[in-house]
């Protein structure tokens, strides 16, 4: 690179942009990473790292959530922004910096700041004005960016790029919310073997047990909101079938307290008397959920709606492990060369299917998971970085 580019990365959904932020800064960009003033407390830059260097490159924001929209200051973000060559946002950043006149130079949704933030709700009349205004400034923020980084949806999410009057460039890419080198280091080799979820799962498969882990949300009953639903009810449907076929069948499930519907799937798993297989966990960190899942034989995600990519997806190709999930790969042929490998499932018979087939022969999936680690070095982290490249030029 022949000069000094100052990138700023606005918002942090998921740690997304903080695994980005680090991407950039390995290839000679001077990243910087601005939070929200709501940023969820488990998804920090320091619950997915094993050091401090983060604080040399990541500030707070006084602003980002609701409340505060009607009332920062506009001049002061627009002079705090001005050294900056490059801006990326997610979330509510358009609507934030366009009101501030700032234009965006590449747009990365996650999915809600495409389809919810830029409307409005009717049913709540107390916040309606701050809710128009904000719908306002962020549908003409994105409308107005120069650029939208965006994993295909199948459509999903595409549509509202159209509806929303996007005239800049698309490109069929998102962002690596895994920074895959961390995963790889001594420090984390070191923290992973004295956690006690990775202890665990080491001990069920010494038992002779198949360990899945499944880290997603549990939303199946009360869904919150639009292609929220993560089918979670499927697979425990599926264990407590496998149970009733082979009672000594030795499989083990790990979840987390995350979700709307924690109760009710422990409800459902007291129901279906299947408690001995699923070993509860506390809504964890990263870096957590990435010692379970690296011990594992198999990570399980969302059995409803069809996404390529998400979270708990990434998090299964980073660590190199197959993933069992509800992909239709026909959404996405026209879109890649080739898809990642996986096992697709959205109901309890394929899911059965696929265990059976695990239990008799683990090891034959290992190569799954080698191949979408693969596809995610190269379309999601190379062919982003190529993109960001380009556009800096």
């Amino acid at each position: 690179m022949n000069r000094l580019i100052r990138v700023a990365l606005i918002g942090n959904m998921n740690n997304n942009f903080f695994s980005f932020t680090r991407y950039l800064r390995d290839e000679g960009y001077a990243a910087q990473l601005f939070l929200f003033n709501n940023e969820q407390s488990h998804f920090l830059p320091q619950n997915d790292s094993l050091d401090d260097e983060w604080k040399l490159y990541t500030s707070w924001l006084n602003w980002g959530d609701d409340k505060s929209f009607n009332d920062f200051d506009t001049k002061k973000v627009k002079k705090e922004f001005e050294p900056f060559h490059f801006i990326i946002g997610c979330g509510s950043s358009p609507a934030f910096l366009r009101k501030a006149g700032i234009t965006i130079d590449i747009f990365i949704p996650y999915g809600s700041d495409l389809y919810s933030l830029p409307y409005y709700n009717l049913v709540k009349p107390r916040n309606l004005v701050t809710m128009i205004k904000r719908a306002y400034w962020q549908k003409k923020g994105i409308a107005e960016a120069r650029n939208i980084f965006l994993t295909p949806t199948g459509g999903k999410f595409e549509k509202y790029v159209g509806q929303l009057g996007f005239k800049g460039r698309m490109h069929r890419c998102g962002v690596p919310m895994l920074y895959w080198k961390l995963y790889y280091d001594q420090k984390f080799s070191e923290f992973k073997h004295s956690c006690n979820i990775h202890q665990l799962v080491t001990s069920l498969k010494e038992k002779g047990h198949l360990v899945l882990v499944h880290p997603c949300r549990h939303n199946w009953k009360n869904i919150p909101a639009k292609w929220s639903n993560s089918g979670n009810d499927i697979l425990y449907r599926a264990i407590a079938k496998l149970k009733e076929m082979d009672p000594q069948i030795n499989i083990s499930v790990i979840t987390f307290e995350y979700g709307l519907d924690v109760k009710e799937t422990k409800k459902l798993i007291g129901d279906l008397k299947i408690e001995e297989s699923v070993y509860w966990q506390p809504r964890s960190t990263r870096l957590e959920i990435m010692a379970a899942i690296q011990a594992s034989d198999l990570v399980v995600g969302e059995l409803c709606d069809s996404f390529l990519t998400y979270g708990v997806v990434y998090e299964s190709m980073v660590s190199r492990k197959p993933i069992m999930h509800s992909c239709k790969k026909e959404d996405f042929k026209n879109e890649f060369e080739e898809i990642y490998p996986m096992l697709f499932a959205n109901t309890v018979e394929h899911v059965v299917e696929h265990l059976r087939k695990l239990l008799a022969n683990p090891s034959e999936f290992e190569e799954l998971g080698i191949g979408s680690y693969q596809w995610f070095k190269h379309y999601l982290v190379d062919e982003a970085l190529k993109t960001v490249e380009q556009l800096t030029k």
